[in-house]
């Protein structure tokens, strides 16, 4: 075994057991039926030995009766990272290469234009995306870059007019800002660390780095910030003012409504207290809702699977008001899924898609519209009594 690897393996059990002391500050409540699976594993292939239960995986997502779907040729690339803007019908999309600004109502779909001229570096990778409340500021995770860009959008084109950066953020691959967006969090990925800034004046500045193997996903609730580690297949729960850990929870395994995880890329928070964590390789979007420090699993919806209503590597999930917008990255697709905050099970609104097959099924959709995203050509559905 090679010295790096040792070493890698020696930092996993350390921040293993520190996760196993501060875990007793946060609890999620799961199904009672959990306590009759098993959690062995090893630490060099957690998951291998996991077969999974079909009792806790993630429920398909059911189709609304009015669902309309979207077909739009314009929504290419790999769809890693969203958030709503505060007219509650942009998305924004990052692809790696792209910033994509979504209507989904309409479906149409521009292309932002970065301006970097303000910046320093112009190394330009758009990875994790995020909005704030307040202003409107859009907080971009630049991956190859090893900054947070952080800017505005007007019209076609999004000006970057500040830069946070230094030795302590690396390859940051997602972000989050409080409500008032006096403080910002970015997972770092490559970095093995969550990094935060606090606002002092008009300026951003660096407050504190808590260690993270593969940090990912990152998300604030209260003063709680939730990240994930793909490392060790959890969430790790830290406080919002110094970045130590107060808790964790999840495991790896494929029993998605045991906590279990595989490769969980991305947490929001939405509203009544619930946060949404998305796992490209199991498919499931879970649905949390915290009480303080006390949280409980709402439902795990979704799935690794073919068709409509199935997903296909889902990175992220961006909260607005009552719905949930989807990322299905390998697809492409987006879905418009709701209610996202009440313990109704989610379902599919909107299902907005690269190509017209993608939106066909051998599943019956009832009173199922298509139209495409230019608001041209109506299109139909094959449905099985055709």
């Amino acid at each position: 075994m090679g010295l790096a690897r040792l070493l890698q393996i020696v930092a996993i059990i350390s921040f293993g057991l520190q996760s196993a002391i501060a875990a007793e500050a946060i609890s999620v409540a799961v199904p009672t039926e959990c306590a009759t699976e098993s959690h062995a594993s090893n630490i060099a292939y957690p998951f291998i030995d996991r077969i999974g239960d079909a009792r806790f995986a993630p429920r398909p997502l059911a189709t609304a009766a009015d669902a309309v779907t979207i077909v739009q040729p314009d929504l290419d690339g790999l769809l890693v990272s969203a958030a709503m803007m505060a007219d509650r019908e942009t998305l924004l999309i990052t692809t790696y290469h792209d910033i994509l600004s979504l209507n989904i109502h309409s479906g149409q779909v521009r292309r932002l234009a970065p301006d970097l001229a303000s910046l320093n570096s112009k190394k330009y990778v758009p990875t994790g995306i995020a909005i704030g409340r307040r202003t409107g500021s859009v907080f971009l995770a630049n991956y190859l870059g090893n900054n947070i860009l952080i800017g505005h959008v007007s019209a076609n084109r999004i000006a970057f007019e500040q830069e946070l950066s230094g030795d302590r953020l690396v390859s940051p691959e997602n972000v989050a800002a409080t409500p008032d967006e006096s403080l910002v969090v970015s997972a770092n990925f490559d970095g093995n660390s969550a990094t935060a800034f606090g606002l002092v004046g008009d300026r951003y500045v660096w407050k504190w780095t808590t260690q993270m193997p593969s940090a990912h996903g990152v998300a604030i609730l209260g003063d709680m910030i939730f990240v994930s580690s793909l490392q060790l297949r959890k969430i790790i729960v830290l406080n919002v003012n110094d970045g130590q850990e107060i808790g964790s929870f999840g495991q790896p395994g494929w029993n998605t409504s045991c906590l279990d995880f595989l490769w969980p890329t991305d947490i929001h928070t939405g509203g009544n207290n619930i946060i949404v964590i998305t796992d490209a390789h199991t498919g499931g979007i879970y649905r949390i809702a915290f009480d303080g420090r006390t949280g409980r699993l709402l439902d795990v919806v979704g799935g690794t699977a073919p068709g409509p209503a199935g997903l296909q590597m889902p990175y992220s999930a961006a909260s607005f008001g009552g719905g949930l917008a989807v990322l299905s990255t390998f697809s492409p697709k987006v879905l418009i899924i709701g209610p996202a905050e009440s313990e109704a099970a989610p379902a599919i609104n909107t299902l907005i898609v690269q190509q017209a097959y993608q939106a066909h099924s051998r599943i019956p959709i009832a009173n199922h519209h298509c139209r495409s995203g230019s608001g041209g050509t109506a299109m139909s559905i094959w449905r099985p009594d055709k």
